[in-house]
């Protein structure tokens, strides 16, 4: 949870995974809204959360890993192809305290299935 409601660009850029420019080039494009402060830019987190539920996949899988480390997971990519995603690729969730998937292993698993399954650990 953020406690802050608008945060600088380097937290945004460090709470995503992304370095500061990638921030910088969302706001230039328009994608993510943000406040000019004196000489500094600010970002209000629920801006984030909408651009993020939007369809960002990459800064969404980033957010998840960081959410999945910190509950002592780690987020990789799946070998396994489903042909129900269309060749798309998937991911796995696994336990880095015995190293054993729990999500993902014998599918592609989906952000959207991992997202679930660390809301409810």
């Amino acid at each position: 949870m953020i406690e802050k409601e608008f945060l600088s660009v380097k937290e945004v850029a460090e709470k995503l995974g992304v370095v500061k420019d990638t921030i910088y080039r969302l706001i230039r494009a328009g994608e993510l809204p943000s406040h000019q402060v004196g000489r500094a830019v600010r970002i209000r987190w629920g801006d984030v959360e909408v651009y993020l539920e939007r369809g960002s996949e990459k800064a969404r899988e980033n957010l998840l890993r960081k959410r999945a480390n910190r509950a002592g997971y780690s987020i990789r990519k799946s070998r396994v192809r489903n042909p129900h995603l269309h060749d798309q690729g998937g991911y796995m969730l696994v336990n880095n305290n015995i190293n054993e998937v729990v999500l993902g292993g014998d599918y592609d698993g989906s952000l959207d299935d991992i997202e679930d399954f660390l809301r409810e650990a």
